[in-house]
């Protein structure tokens, strides 16, 4: 892959240079930060620093269905591995450090285990299926259980730090109004970490939906080439990306917009042989109610005439966000732009098949599948220019 961003002349006075950070401030006092270089090219080490993972035989590194990976403070590591339903924890030098929950819904079981945040010496789980976040030492000891208030829609915790955890509440896909493309909103709430609501604090667009009603029954599948709303806890409130604009909103704790980053590279276009290979992706899955689904939509189905400019953010441990571009089918790598408030200042190319899940330390985590989708959680260092 290659990258491609626009190189465009500052306004007068403005030096070309990696370090210039172009900014304006708006009449309603919102920052706004136009990145027109280049930026600085971040290395990847060719080999990870650590791979765990195996094709059979069993044993705590045969992973299946990883949902999560977290660094923590020491370089070990904490996976959450849905598939048998527990948290593994991994020491630095990969040596197996314990294992804790199982199936089931009790106080210390899990149904639909979805990520892991590492905080000092406690680990804080989510669990979709319970309906509850955990929390834990980093031995497996469980402390307490404890759930979000809630009051209408799917609510779900997407984010959390030390002091608060970020979540959206967005409506069920059988409560859509209207048919064919339809761009749904998302409540954005800040709770406490005893699960209290402190403030629903914005709503903003968060996914793209086709609706097709036919007499009483109505079929909803999620948007060909879309990407979720993302959101990430900031320094000071939270950051968001949606649609195919290559920008990057950061809002304060009242839900106000604070800071507007832009990126400058060029649209990049669906084309008619994009929805081609999607039709031939979708109709050589299995058979089943899926495929049914598609088959029916297949003359309505609405097509973007771009792809969304993000499908991931992440922040690391100093702060930064990590926005992932939206790869498309002809992408061999995953791109990755680091920005330190609002300046681009590195961009990192990863493996395509591998999934960044936490960066921390100069180090990248995540999982890699490799063509028989065995999963491999591996460890990457990497160099800032």
């Amino acid at each position: 892959m290659t990258l491609t961003i626009s190189l465009l002349l500052g306004a007068a006075g403005c030096e070309q240079s990696h370090e210039r950070r172009f900014a304006v401030t708006d009449s309603s006092g919102v920052e706004v930060v136009v990145n027109r270089l280049e930026p600085p090219q971040w290395t990847l080490a060719p080999m990870p620093a650590l791979s765990l993972g195996r094709m059979e035989g069993g044993g705590p590194e045969e992973f299946y269905r990883v949902r999560h990976v977290e660094l923590m403070a020491d370089s070990g590591l904490a996976v959450v591995n849905s598939g048998t339903s527990e948290v593994r924890v991994f020491n630095p030098d990969g040596s197996f450090g314990g294992a804790y929950g199982r199936a089931g819904s009790g106080p210390q079981e899990f149904r639909a285990l979805q990520w892991v945040r590492s905080y000092g010496d406690s680990l804080l789980t989510y669990d979709a299926g319970n309906d509850r976040l955990s929390v834990w030492t980093r031995s497996g000891l469980f402390g307490r259980s404890f759930r979000l208030e809630w009051f209408a829609g799917s609510l779900f915790p997407v984010d959390a730090n030390p002091e608060e955890i970020l979540a959206v509440t967005a409506r069920y896909m059988t409560e859509l109004p209207g048919s064919g493309l339809v761009v749904d909103t998302a409540l954005v709430s800040l709770y406490d970490l005893r699960g209290h609501l402190k403030d629903s604090i914005a709503r903003l667009p968060h996914n793209e939906r086709v609706v097709h009603r036919q007499g009483d029954w109505q079929t909803t599948l999620g948007a060909p080439f879309s990407a979720a709303g993302q959101l990430v806890l900031g320094r000071d409130g939270f950051c968001y990306a949606f649609g195919p604009q290559p920008e990057v909103r950061c809002y304060g704790p009242q839900g106000d917009l604070r800071r507007l980053i832009r990126l400058s590279y060029g649209p990049r276009r669906v084309t008619p042989e994009d929805v081609d290979e999607f039709w031939h992706v979708r109709f050589g899955e299995d058979e089943g109610p899926r495929l049914d689904a598609y088959r029916r939509m297949r003359e309505i189905m609405p097509f973007p005439t771009e792809y969304p400019a993000f499908a991931q953010l992440l922040v690391d441990d100093e702060g930064r966000i990590w926005a992932r571009r939206y790869a498309t089918p002809e992408d061999r790598t995953e791109s990755w732009f680091v920005l330190d408030s609002g300046r681009l200042v590195g961009y990192l190319e990863t493996p395509s098949g591998f999934r960044v899940m936490d960066v921390r330390g100069g180090l990248l985590a995540g999982v890699l599948r490799n063509d028989l989708e065995v999963e491999f959680v591996q460890v990457y260092e990497f160099g800032e220019s």
